[in-house]
């Protein structure tokens, strides 16, 4: 389900008569990706099933794993408006819209959606290749390290987070997101950010059920960043949706090098 379906507000109101849109905006688009930057590319292509489809007369119809809702659209200018019945409620978006070489990109804000025709091929922006040598990146002003192997590509990225795919076939994906530790109570009544020995860290993981069989969907390590509010965690999954037990050692092994300065 896409972004704007989870988290837009819900607001009263009656539709409005539809607005005549280009034609280049009709029709059945599936998702690609979310960005959270302003750009008409995606580094990778997400596993999203969720499809819009826009008709002429104004109806809306959005259909993925876990929703199938009606609604209607309406374009001012650039600007796109959908609304949907859910819960006896309206929920409405609404977004920037651009067509960009065959691709619909909605934007709001810091948060941006690509769509593709349906049944369209699917191309990746260029991104940095590994050949070996250890990557040196920064995410909120923390330099990390990591020598991942050669063959991986940046396949997703934002202010906070990286993830690194293998560039052909199936394999590891490796995730670095540094974020805030937060605030937190303290059993003397304060509160404030914990220390990085209140914070503590280390290895973890967690697991889902999939197919009725619980499945180990990632490992991870988490870090506290001394001198700073920051932690830092490298996370592993496998592009087949679950890691086997016997792939631990080594998924953790991707992250155990990863070195951290600020």
């Amino acid at each position: 389900m896409r972004f704007w379906l989870l988290a837009v507000g819900l607001v009263a109101c009656k539709p409005a008569p539809p607005v005549a849109l280009p034609d280049g905006i009709l029709g059945e688009w599936e998702s690609w990706c979310v960005t959270d930057r302003d750009t008409g590319e995606c580094l990778s292509k997400e596993h999203d099933s969720s499809r819009m489809t826009f008709s002429r007369d104004g109806a809306l119809a959005v259909k993925g794993e876990s929703i199938d809702q009606k609604g209607h659209w309406e374009l001012h200018g650039d600007e796109l408006e959908m609304t949907l019945e859910m819960y006896g409620q309206n929920m409405t978006a609404k977004f920037r819209a651009r067509l960009q070489d065959g691709r619909l990109v909605l934007w709001s804000g810091e948060h941006g959606e690509i769509y593709g025709r349906v049944g369209a091929t699917f191309e990746a922006a260029a991104s940095p290749i590994t050949l070996g040598a250890p990557v040196v990146r920064k995410l909120q002003g923390i330099t990390y390290t990591l020598p991942l192997p050669a063959g991986y590509r940046l396949g997703d990225a934002s202010e906070h987070s990286e993830t690194w795919i293998p560039k052909r076939g199936d394999g590891f994906t490796v995730e670095i997101k540094v974020s805030d530790r937060g605030i937190t109570s303290r059993p003397d009544g304060s509160s404030g950010v914990p220390t990085c020995k209140e914070f503590g860290g280390g290895q973890g993981g967690g697991s889902e059920t999939k197919d009725g069989v619980e499945r180990q969907i990632y490992f991870d390590i988490m870090t506290c960043i001394e001198g700073t509010s920051l932690y830092a965690r490298c996370s592993v999954e496998h592009t087949r949706g679950y890691v086997n037990e016997s792939e631990k050692d080594a998924a953790l092994a991707l992250c155990k090098p990863l070195q951290l300065e600020h």
